[in-house]
C-alpha cells in the first residue's frame, strides 16, 4: 500500500484476529519495491482508479514483478454501462487500463465483467495478463530500492542499498520504499 497508517493499522487488525502477515510494505504500484519476477502473481482491486494517465506505468511495474499472471479488478470503461462511462470520465478516473494492456502487447486471457457489483456505476471488470508460465513459488526474494532497482538489506534500521547509498526507513517493522522516502546514506556502508 501507498500509505504507511493504512498499513500499520492492518497489521493491527490482522494480528488482534490472530492472522499476523507474513510481510507488509509502503510502496508504490509505479515504482514497486520488489526484483523481478518475485511473486508467481501480482493482484490489484481498485487500485488503478487513482492513477489516472499512469495506468500503463502501473500495468508494466506489476507484470515486472510477476512470474505468471497479474490479476487486475477495476473499473472498466469498455465493459460498463453507459453511466459508468460518464461517470469514469466525469470523475476524471482511469479509462486507459485496457489500452494500456494491449499496448504493452500483454497476453490478457480474460477480460469480462465480475459476477457481483456494488454499484451499477462502478462495476468492476477481471483482467488475467499471462506473464509467464514458470513462477517463483511464492518464495519472496527481498526487497529492491524503488528508484534504481538495486538489491536492499537491512542496516542500522534501515533498508539500505550498497550500490547506490539509498536507504530507506523502517517503521514498526514496516518497510517504507516509496521513491521519495529513500534519503542518500553513503556512509551506512561504512
Amino acid at each position: 500500500d501507498v500509505s504507511w497508517p493504512r498499513c500499520a493499522v492492518g497489521a493491527t487488525f490482522a494480528a488482534e484476529q490472530g492472522l499476523p502477515p507474513a510481510s507488509l510494505t509502503t510502496g508504490s504500484v509505479t515504482a514497486l519495491p520488489f526484483p523481478d519476477n518475485s511473486f508467481d502473481f501480482a493482484l490489484t482491486h481498485y487500485v488503478l482508479e487513482d492513477l489516472v494517465g499512469t495506468e500503463r506505468r502501473a500495468i508494466a511495474e506489476l507484470v515486472r514483478v510477476a512470474a505468471r499472471y497479474v490479476v487486475l479488478v477495476e473499473a472498466s470503461y469498455e465493459l460498463g454501462s453507459r453511466a459508468q462511462r460518464n461517470k469514469l470520465r466525469m470523475n476524471r478516473m482511469p479509462l486507459g487500463i485496457y489500452p494500456a494492456i494491449k499496448a504493452l502487447g500483454l497476453d490478457l486471457v480474460r477480460y469480462e465483467l465480475t459476477p457481483f457489483c456494488a454499484a451499477a456505476t462502478h462495476h468492476g471488470a477481471l483482467y488475467v495478463i499471462r506473464v509467464g508460465e514458470s513462477g517463483t513459488g511464492g518464495k519472496f526474494r527481498g526487497h529492491a530500492c524503488p528508484v534504481t532497482g538495486d538489491p536492499l538489506a537491512e542496516k542500522d534500521g534501515f533498508l539500505f542499498s550498497q550500490d547506490s547509498g539509498y536507504a530507506y526507513p523502517i517503521l514498526r517493522d514496516i518497510p517504507v520504499l516509496l521513491p521519495d522516502s529513500g534519503v542518500l546514506a553513503s556512509h551506512l556502508a561504512q
